[in-house]
């Protein structure tokens, strides 16, 4: 009885992957996240997250909206900055963000107007309020998906600083 016992368990881990020797992979080493400024138009910020394993890695995140807080050097929590979605998300509800792929040297890319970015408080993000400073990402929910026998594990992931240019004030008083 107990020899039957142990090979059930041992069929048993092996069909789940147990005992199988994993790939361990430092996910936050295998994601980058990076971030850009384009002043055109009312000002915009791009956000590329990108897969620099060898491995396709199943994400739990919401590939829509950036779902992560906007943070100045320097600053204090009042200076953080969201998308408006998300963070009336974080004040008002729970939910689910979708499963994503992504393969190999894959990205995800998204691209928020600042008029889509809010301060807490609903005071909106303008090129005046963040000429000259800089600013960094954080993606607040980003999870992989390792396997099946496995939980899902949190991934914390910084961007690159951002130095946003100043703005350049017209001296001839002209307006231009």
């Amino acid at each position: 009885m107990k020899q039957r016992f142990i090979s059930l368990l041992t069929l048993l881990c092996l069909a789940q992957g147990g005992l199988a020797s994993d790939k361990v992979i430092d996910y936050a080493k295998a994601l980058s996240l990076v971030i850009a400024y384009d002043s055109a138009g009312g000002g915009s910020i791009s956000v590329i997250l990108k897969n620099s394993s060898t491995e396709k890695l199943e994400l739990i995140l919401n590939d829509k909206e950036i779902e992560g807080r906007f943070s100045i050097e320097g600053g204090q929590d009042k200076d953080n900055f969201y998308d408006k979605d998300y963070l009336r998300k974080l004040l008002t509800s729970h939910w689910f963000s979708g499963h994503r792929e992504l393969k190999s040297n894959g990205e995800i890319k998204w691209t928020a107007r600042l008029e889509e970015l809010v301060y807490p408080h609903d005071t909106p993000v303008t090129p005046q309020s963040i000429a000259g400073k800089s600013v960094s990402l954080s993606l607040d929910r980003l999870a992989v998906i390792p396997g099946v026998r496995k939980g899902n594990i949190p991934v914390k992931i910084q961007s690159n600083t951002l130095e946003i240019p100043k703005i350049e004030q017209d001296v001839t008083g002209n307006g231009h």
